[in-house]
């Protein structure tokens, strides 16, 4: 071994120990099951009085022998829509995880053709958007995450002959937990944000047609849904949305 080479050795092994590292390492998955442990929520099955449907905690960690780790797809309480869970490998480093594989949306069943990308930028908690949606052929399957910051995050099945039309379904995303929503045409969306400078990535099947874009009351009492707080931040447009009865579903294809 040259003295350049002995050099760097020694001044790499001054950094860290191999029980520094082993003890790293244990600290680092330690902090991730403690953060999934009392973070992560997915699937139960858990209606109130109106029906609604939300998700309840679950202690979960997936720790995957490779770089490339597959996504757990959970069925939603309504048909066709997902949780979409990332399961990471960790190391010194930090993490690494899949979050999106057209193969494997393929695969479910699921619109693998997300064509477009958009990041939604909230200045402050209490920001509510919602509830959005397409009308006819510019109808979108999305793909929603939180990147910085939380949101609870909510959907409305829309479609007439839906047995769960009027139905909500809502939980809380941020990128701790890696959750995300796969929304399919057919429902409405909306979130209300619980930080300040929340960022939420979307992947949208359809180009936005403001001619197409329309939506319902967040507050609307026949869907009732149970937000966590009252927004502080609404647009005028969203705040001037109708009621679920009074909106334009056709044609949606189920």
């Amino acid at each position: 071994m040259g003295s350049k080479t002995r050099g760097l050795v020694a001044r790499f092994g001054d950094l860290l120990t191999p029980k520094q590292i082993f003890d790293r390492i244990y600290r680092i998955n330690k902090i991730q099951l403690e953060k999934i442990t009392t973070r992560l929520r997915c699937l139960s099955h858990s209606v109130n009085s109106v029906n609604s449907v939300q998700i309840s905690s679950k202690a979960a960690l997936s720790i995957c022998g490779s770089s490339f780790c597959k996504m757990k797809f959970i069925e939603a309480p309504l048909s066709g829509a997902y949780i979409i869970e990332t399961e990471p490998s960790y190391d010194i480093r930090g993490s690494f995880g899949r979050v999106y594989s057209g193969r494997e949306f393929r695969e479910k069943g699921l619109e693998a053709d997300l064509t477009e990308i958009s990041i939604c930028h909230n200045l402050v908690a209490g920001t509510l958007r919602g509830m959005h949606y397409q009308r006819g052929k510019h109808a979108e399957t999305k793909l929603v995450r939180v990147i910085r910051g939380s949101i609870f995050d909510v959907i409305v099945d829309i479609r007439p002959a839906s047995p769960t039309y009027g139905k909500w379904f809502g939980g809380t995303l941020t990128p701790e937990n890696g959750i995300a929503f796969y929304i399919p045409k057919g429902f409405a969306h909306g979130f209300l944000t619980l930080e300040d400078k929340t960022d939420v990535l979307y992947q949208i099947s359809d180009t936005y047609d403001a001619q197409a874009a329309t939506g319902f009351a967040w507050n609307d009492p026949a869907i009732a849904i149970d937000w966590p707080g009252i927004p502080t931040v609404i647009s005028p447009k969203d705040a001037l949305l109708p009621h679920l009865d009074q909106g334009d579903f056709s044609p949606y294809a189920e």
